[in-house]
């Protein structure tokens, strides 16, 4: 089967969320790629098999054809071609889920800058983009950034309201900062609004919400966690709590 339909197919299986048979599907193709002679299809599946790689507890491998791909694509094609961006995305989403949140927030950032020069600060893409480096920065120590956002999250609010899927995920990942952070009180109330605008939406949203809100608190933020809870957070709550 010629490469573009091998891609086309392993799409079909990641839109499907199988990314087992993603994996095992491009994993051949990719192996009969020449080093000196590598076409513009090896590339974008390339940045595929990553996210499958990544999605399958494979995240080191993952980051290695991420970050090949990305260098590859921005040589060829420049910073803002979509297989660049899309290759920078995995590769920061490999390197945050092999444990290496400094590098990861790095990329993110890189690619925050590149999605706001392409689509604007408002567009979804900037801004998913802008709660994945706070999410990077908030691994690796970085506290305060979930005050970075809290304003993601409402710029988005502001534009599209509560039901959006992405405010929705905004506003979970922050509520997993503050249960990290030992702030109980702004987790839960979070998380409870989170799972009330959640229950209208189809799975597997609404079971990714239940999911995080039932996760106990990162044991491994601890040791870099550089919050300082208080009786009455500094942060301001999104939500009242009644």
């Amino acid at each position: 089967m010629p490469l573009q339909e091998v891609i086309v197919r392993a799409e079909d299986l990641a839109a499907a969320r199988d990314l087992g048979a993603v994996a095992a599907l491009l994993r051949p193709a990719l192996a009969q790629v020449r080093p000196g002679a590598v076409p513009a299809a090896a590339v974008d599946a390339a940045v595929l098999y990553a996210h499958a790689l990544t999605g399958t507890g494979h995240a080191a491998a993952a980051s290695d054809w991420a970050g090949w791909a990305h260098t590859r694509s921005r040589h060829h094609h420049g910073p803002e071609h979509p297989t660049t961006v899309r290759a920078l995305g995995v590769l920061a989403a490999a390197l945050l889920a092999c444990g290496r949140p400094r590098p990861a927030a790095a990329c993110y950032r890189d690619l925050t800058a590149v999605l706001t020069s392409v689509g604007g600060a408002h567009d979804v893409r900037t801004l998913a983009a802008r709660a994945d480096l706070a999410a990077a920065l908030h691994r690796a120590g970085f506290c305060a950034t979930a005050g970075e956002l809290t304003d993601a999250w409402r710029t988005r609010h502001g534009h599209v309201g509560d039901a959006d899927d992405l405010t929705i995920r905004m506003l979970t990942r922050l509520a997993g900062m503050y249960r990290d952070c030992a702030e109980p009180h702004l987790a839960t109330d979070h998380y409870r609004q989170a799972l009330h605008l959640a229950r209208s939406h189809p799975d597997p949203l609404r079971q990714q919400v239940q999911h995080a809100a039932t996760r106990p608190p990162r044991h491994d933020h601890e040791a870099v966690c550089t919050h300082r809870p208080t009786a009455h957070s500094a942060t301001p709550n999104l939500y009242p709590s009644s």
